[in-house]
């Protein structure tokens, strides 16, 4: 069975830059996030070196080693959002970005979830949260993306994120 969270999982989200693809407006550049479950990271960004027809290479601002990349990246994509260029490109900091990945990397990794077509233990009490579809949560209450119906605390938020925008993003404030 899968699921969305595995510890054993080896994958990665990365942050990564390159001073010739900007934003026209204010000709900063831009900072694309993905993902890849290469073993070695590096290869599928020295992949993108080759294939994109850009004058220079890309620079690794960060890697992050996740269990559950589905949702950090759309996490980090949702987190910004208002900072959206084009695809995996954002208007936001390298640094910024690194940070952001991690941060939500660590709350995801606290919190971690399965899905109905997954094996893993829920523990003790967990199952009083309400679940909404076919959705079973161990430890992992919540994603902005799930159907969930249990909310945490309005003060949980992965820490040194902004927790205004993350309270947009977790219970879809306006």
């Amino acid at each position: 069975m899968k699921t969305r969270y595995n510890p054993n999982e080896e994958v990665y989200v990365y942050v990564i830059s390159n001073k010739t693809i900007v934003n026209p407006e204010t000709k900063n550049s831009l900072t694309k996030i993905g993902r890849t479950n290469k073993k070695n990271p590096e290869d599928r960004i020295n992949s993108m070196n080759k294939e994109t027809p850009v004058p220079q290479n890309f620079d690794i601002n960060g890697i992050v080693k996740t269990n559950a990349p589905n949702v950090v990246e759309k996490t980090v994509h949702k987190y910004f959002e208002n900072e959206h260029f084009n695809k995996e490109y954002f208007k936001v900091n390298p640094k910024k970005a690194v940070e952001t990945v991690k941060s939500i990397s660590e709350y995801v990794e606290q919190h971690s979830f399965c899905l109905p077509d997954t094996s893993c233990d829920i523990p003790e009490g967990e199952e009083t949260f309400l679940p909404k579809g076919d959705y079973e949560f161990a430890n992992y209450p919540f994603t902005p993306f799930s159907d969930a119906v249990y909310v945490p605390e309005q003060d949980d938020c992965p820490k040194e994120l902004d927790k205004d925008t993350w309270k947009k993003i977790a219970f879809n404030l306006n």
